[in-house]
């Protein structure tokens, strides 16, 4: 007999039950795989190795060089480690079957002796009958056959038992990463993952004008760089302050549009610290870059403070007690800050422009509610007898002004101011007097001799010995030359004098009367405290006492 080669080429076709044939190719996978596992423990271990490192945060504070050279190590020895695995190859059918011999404990490798063939005799029948029945008796029924448990012979290699080490450390090192393990193995792969990005933080907001009572408008809270940039278009009143800080980076620039006359920049705070603060007068455009990447876009628009509108609703009138009624309405985006009725004489023929009145016009503030309310209506009574305009026609114009300087006036109108009516002769004319030295104060020597006139014969017109002398006094104001007159104080007291002709101590009670009133009235409009406000009331009630 001849025995085949172990060149499975050259293994000629053994026809083989179907059981055995799945016994011999489970032998093969066996024996396939006692060559791979000790070939490849050594690429896994150096696997291991490395899982175990980014696991436990090994590679989370290297250096960015440090671990690149690492990270090249590991990939150089797990190549070489691989290396071996080229060697490795598939099994023949002879050796599976020595595979299932041994491991049945079969005698004489009958399993193997399937292949041989008879050298010569094969035309004999009685020669080739007996070979079928040889080879018949060789074949050992499938199920007494095992293949046996793989024997790779690891443990020579790895005396120290390392792989076990090894499996017994990730289990642990896994459950110190906890849901993070994904990303401490990117950390670990990704040398560029280390590389902290620089943390610019970016704080903007927009203060309106404080009269307006608007909310401030917050743009940007901690931006950073490398994200998308901040993106905001908003309408604010004009006048509002833009502010933009930036910190983290000492490299940030603006780009504003239109192009300010004046070059604008930010300005250091604080160490690291950077501001920036405009008021806002035109649209444009606000651009910041910081660490040379573009952080925030900004388009604003603004919205114009237009100016107040004030104008009489109803034509200036008169109560029974010759006091001055205006009723009028004022109306403003955020409010009126000031308000004022202007007084003008009418022009006239016989009037010079050139000279100036002695007294000023009778112009006193309209009334104005302390919360700026943004429509108001009001009806304001006001005594403007005892100015020496009284009883002229003049020209009045209502002014409204807002916080933001606007000042708007009603359509002028004109009519004659009230005027306190004297019955007794004497008084009427002590204040034509006053009225002409109020009008032009060269009018002096005129209203002196006039006085002079007036106080001849005392005893057959003047009954009150107080009004003669105040007569005089007067008169002896108006015709000194050498020395300083106040004529303004002449003025007032030709007043005092009309007003005891005409009615003694019931016109000075009166008057004071009044005086108390207006300033009551005062002190209600501009938010008094609860104690000015007694003070005043017991005033009025002793003024009203007396009248």
């Amino acid at each position: 007999m001849q025995r085949e080669t172990h060149n499975e080429a050259a293994d000629p076709v053994i026809e083989l039950p179907a059981s055995l044939r799945r016994k011999r190719f489970a032998a093969r996978l066996l024996l396939f795989w006692e060559q791979l596992w000790p070939a490849l423990w050594p690429p896994l271990g150096i696997l291991g190795l490395f899982v175990l490192s980014a696991l436990s945060g090994l590679w989370r504070d290297l250096p960015l060089l440090v671990h690149i050279g690492a990270l090249a190590l590991f990939a150089l020895l797990f190549i070489i480690a691989l290396w071996p695995l080229r060697h490795l190859g598939w099994p023949d059918r002879k050796q599976a079957l020595r595979r299932l011999e041994q491991a049945s404990n079969l005698p004489h490798r009958p399993l193997s002796s399937l292949a041989d063939t008879l050298a010569s005799g094969m035309d004999d029948p009685a020669t080739r009958q007996l070979w079928q029945a040889h080879k018949q008796a060789l074949k050992t029924p499938a199920r007494k056959l095992r293949t046996g448990w793989p024997s790779p012979g690891l443990a020579r290699r790895d005396p120290f038992a390392l792989r076990a080490d090894l499996v017994l450390l990730l289990v642990p090192a896994f459950f110190h990463a906890g849901p993070d393990w994904s990303r401490s193995l990117i950390q670990a792969l990704n040398p560029a993952y280390n590389i902290k990005p620089q943390i610019i933080t970016l704080d903007a907001w927009v203060t309106p004008p404080e009269y307006t009572a608007a909310a401030p408008l917050f743009l940007a809270q901690g931006a950073r760089t490398g994200r998308k940039p901040e993106q905001k278009t908003f309408s604010v009143p004009i006048g509002s302050e833009f502010v933009i800080r930036v910190s983290g980076t000492s490299d940030v620039s603006l780009h504003i549009t239109p192009r300010p006359p004046a070059s604008q920049s930010f300005t250091a705070k604080a160490k690291g610290i950077w501001e920036f603060r405009q008021n806002l007068r035109i649209p444009g455009r606000i651009g910041v870059k910081a660490g040379g990447q573009n952080i925030a876009n900004w388009t604003y628009d603004l919205k114009p403070d237009l100016p107040p509108v004030i104008r009489l609703t109803k034509r200036p009138g008169t109560t029974p007690n010759q006091v001055l009624k205006l009723t009028y309405e004022m109306q403003d985006d955020y409010g009126i800050t000031q308000a004022n009725a202007r007084f003008r004489l009418k022009p006239s023929a016989t009037q010079d422009d050139e000279i100036p009145p002695l007294v000023k016009p009778p112009d006193f503030p309209l009334s104005i509610p302390a919360h700026r309310s943004r429509a108001v209506k009001q009806t304001l009574y006001r005594d403007l007898t005892a100015h020496p305009w009284a009883g002229l026609v003049v020209e009045l114009t209502l002014e409204a002004r807002d916080e933001a300087g606007h000042i708007a006036k009603s359509s002028p109108v004109l009519m004659r101011l009230p005027e306190r009516v004297f019955t007794k002769p004497l008084a009427r004319a002590i204040i034509e007097q006053r009225r002409m030295l109020a009008l032009d104060p060269e009018n002096r020597w005129i209203a002196g001799t006039a006085l002079d006139a007036l106080s001849l014969a005392p005893e057959h017109f003047i009954r009150d010995f107080g009004v003669y002398l105040g007569i005089r006094t007067a008169y002896r104001a108006l015709h000194q030359i050498n020395d300083e007159v106040d004529l303004s104080e002449v003025i007032d007291l030709l007043w005092d004098i009309a007003l005891d002709i005409e009615g003694g101590n019931l016109s000075m009670a009166s008057r004071k009367l009044r005086q108390a009133q207006e300033r009551l009235r005062k002190a209600l409009e501009n938010g008094a405290s609860d104690e000015q406000i007694a003070k005043l009331m017991q005033q009025l009630k002793q003024a009203l006492g007396q009248y």
